[in-house]
């Protein structure tokens, strides 16, 4: 899991990293952050994938949707565009539904 720059690192590293992650949680990451090229890599992602990102926090929501839609061979997809937030990264933890929301993917996916 990573937040803003952090969210574009984690979705990168789930494409490279052996074994691959048994779940990747992006919460307001880029889809590109210097030379790290998170849309990219999306195609190439093979772990389970939650987007998460305020709508209103500007590229950033828009940034979760283009990730989400490259992100093909994920074999779960799940996007959180909060609609009317324009909190960003970590402080979309804050709401405790946003928190929840994350545990149970989590729980759902890494043993």
């Amino acid at each position: 899991m990573g937040a803003s720059k952090g969210g574009t690192a984690v979705l990168k590293a789930a494409t490279v990293l052996e074994p691959r992650p048994d779940a990747v949680v992006s919460l307001s990451g880029p889809t590109q952050y210097g030379s790290t090229d998170a849309l990219a890599a999306a195609p190439g992602l093979t772990s389970p994938v939650l987007y998460m990102a305020g709508a209103d926090d500007n590229p950033f929501g828009d940034a979760a949707v283009q990730l989400s839609r490259a992100s093909t061979k994920a074999p779960e997809n799940r996007l959180y565009e909060l609609k009317g937030v324009y909190q960003h990264g970590v402080a979309l933890l804050d709401d405790a539904k946003n928190w929840s929301t994350v545990l149970a993917f989590l729980k759902k996916h890494c043993t």
